[in-house]
């Protein structure tokens, strides 16, 4: 599975958990790497510019980083 399509299963997940449209970049950080989809090793910078596009897909908001 592709690291773009990972991203997008964890921030419907953190969506669909929490009911929320607007979430912090570093929520879904945290759920990747808790559910060991990622590893913390990984560049929370290459996860943030990877899950850019996929939240404007979706038409969500995020904060912070």
């Amino acid at each position: 599975m592709e690291i773009e399509e990972v991203i997008k299963r964890g921030i419907l997940h953190i969506i669909n958990e929490n009911e929320k449209e607007k979430f912090s970049m570093g929520e879904v950080n945290d759920h990747l790497i808790s559910n060991v989809i990622i590893s913390e090793r990984m560049d929370f910078r290459e996860i943030f510019s990877r899950a850019k596009p996929i939240l404007r897909e979706l038409g969500l908001d995020w904060y912070g980083v």
